[in-house]
């Protein structure tokens, strides 16, 4: 990366170091450049600022998920129009259970509720680079990305009343490993489990599972 793209950047994440208090020690500048031969390349600019509150960079896509060019920081309320990229990850073992993780009780949405690995794709990853991302830092787990596929898509513009104008690809991978917070790379994870579909669907009915993972339950046929 050249240094006035550094310094951009730098300057543009210290800017909004305090939106919504979502804390990183580490915070990715993804930029994409052409070079002269017409591929695309990625630059990554790792800011490691211990104690520092920074937010994310995302790409923006209009509504027919074409990227737009433009970046949007996490905190911001979306322009009408623009739409960021989300992953949900469920980890599936061959004995047909699924990883699911508590929320932090210092979230700041669903403290301590379950859910599946999930986050935004950043700037300059494609969905499945921020799949596996999301899935290391939450977990600690670096999955095979041969071993996953998308299962399906959706275009979320309000849900319960909340904007969100995200495109969500919910990821479906297979994985016999062993799991340990030890190796998550972010603290937003109390603890994990092993759970069938019918304890986690015992979880959802005691408001114990995140509501909008409710698909879950009702596209079975794909998971």
């Amino acid at each position: 990366m050249c240094d006035t793209s550094r310094a951009v950047y730098e300057k543009k994440l210290r800017q909004h170091r305090t939106i919504n208090g979502y804390r990183l020690c580490r915070a990715y500048a993804r930029l994409s450049a052409q070079r002269k031969t017409g591929g695309t390349a990625l630059i990554f600019a790792e800011f490691f600022m211990k104690g520092t509150v920074f937010t994310e960079v995302w790409d923006l896509y209009d509504e027919n998920r074409n990227l737009t060019g433009k970046d949007h920081i996490r905190g911001e309320e979306l322009p009408d129009g623009f739409y960021h990229t989300v992953v949900h990850i469920w980890i599936r073992n061959s004995k047909g259970l699924y990883l699911i993780s508590q929320r932090s009780a210092d979230r700041p949405k669903f403290p301590l509720m379950w859910e599946c690995v999930g986050g935004s794709v950043l700037k300059g990853e494609n969905s499945l680079h921020g799949a596996l991302r999301e899935v290391k830092e939450e977990v600690g787990v670096d999955l095979d990305s041969d071993n996953g596929k998308i299962v399906f898509s959706m275009k979320r513009k309000t849900v319960n009343g909340e904007k969100f104008n995200d495109f969500t690809d919910v990821w479906l991978f297979e994985y016999d490993g062993e799991v340990s917070l030890e190796k998550a790379t972010e603290n937003e994870v109390a603890q994990v489990k092993w759970f069938s579909r019918e304890q986690i669907k015992e979880l959802y009915y005691k408001k114990q599972f995140v509501p909008t993972l409710n698909y879950f339950f009702e596209r079975a046929d794909i998971f």
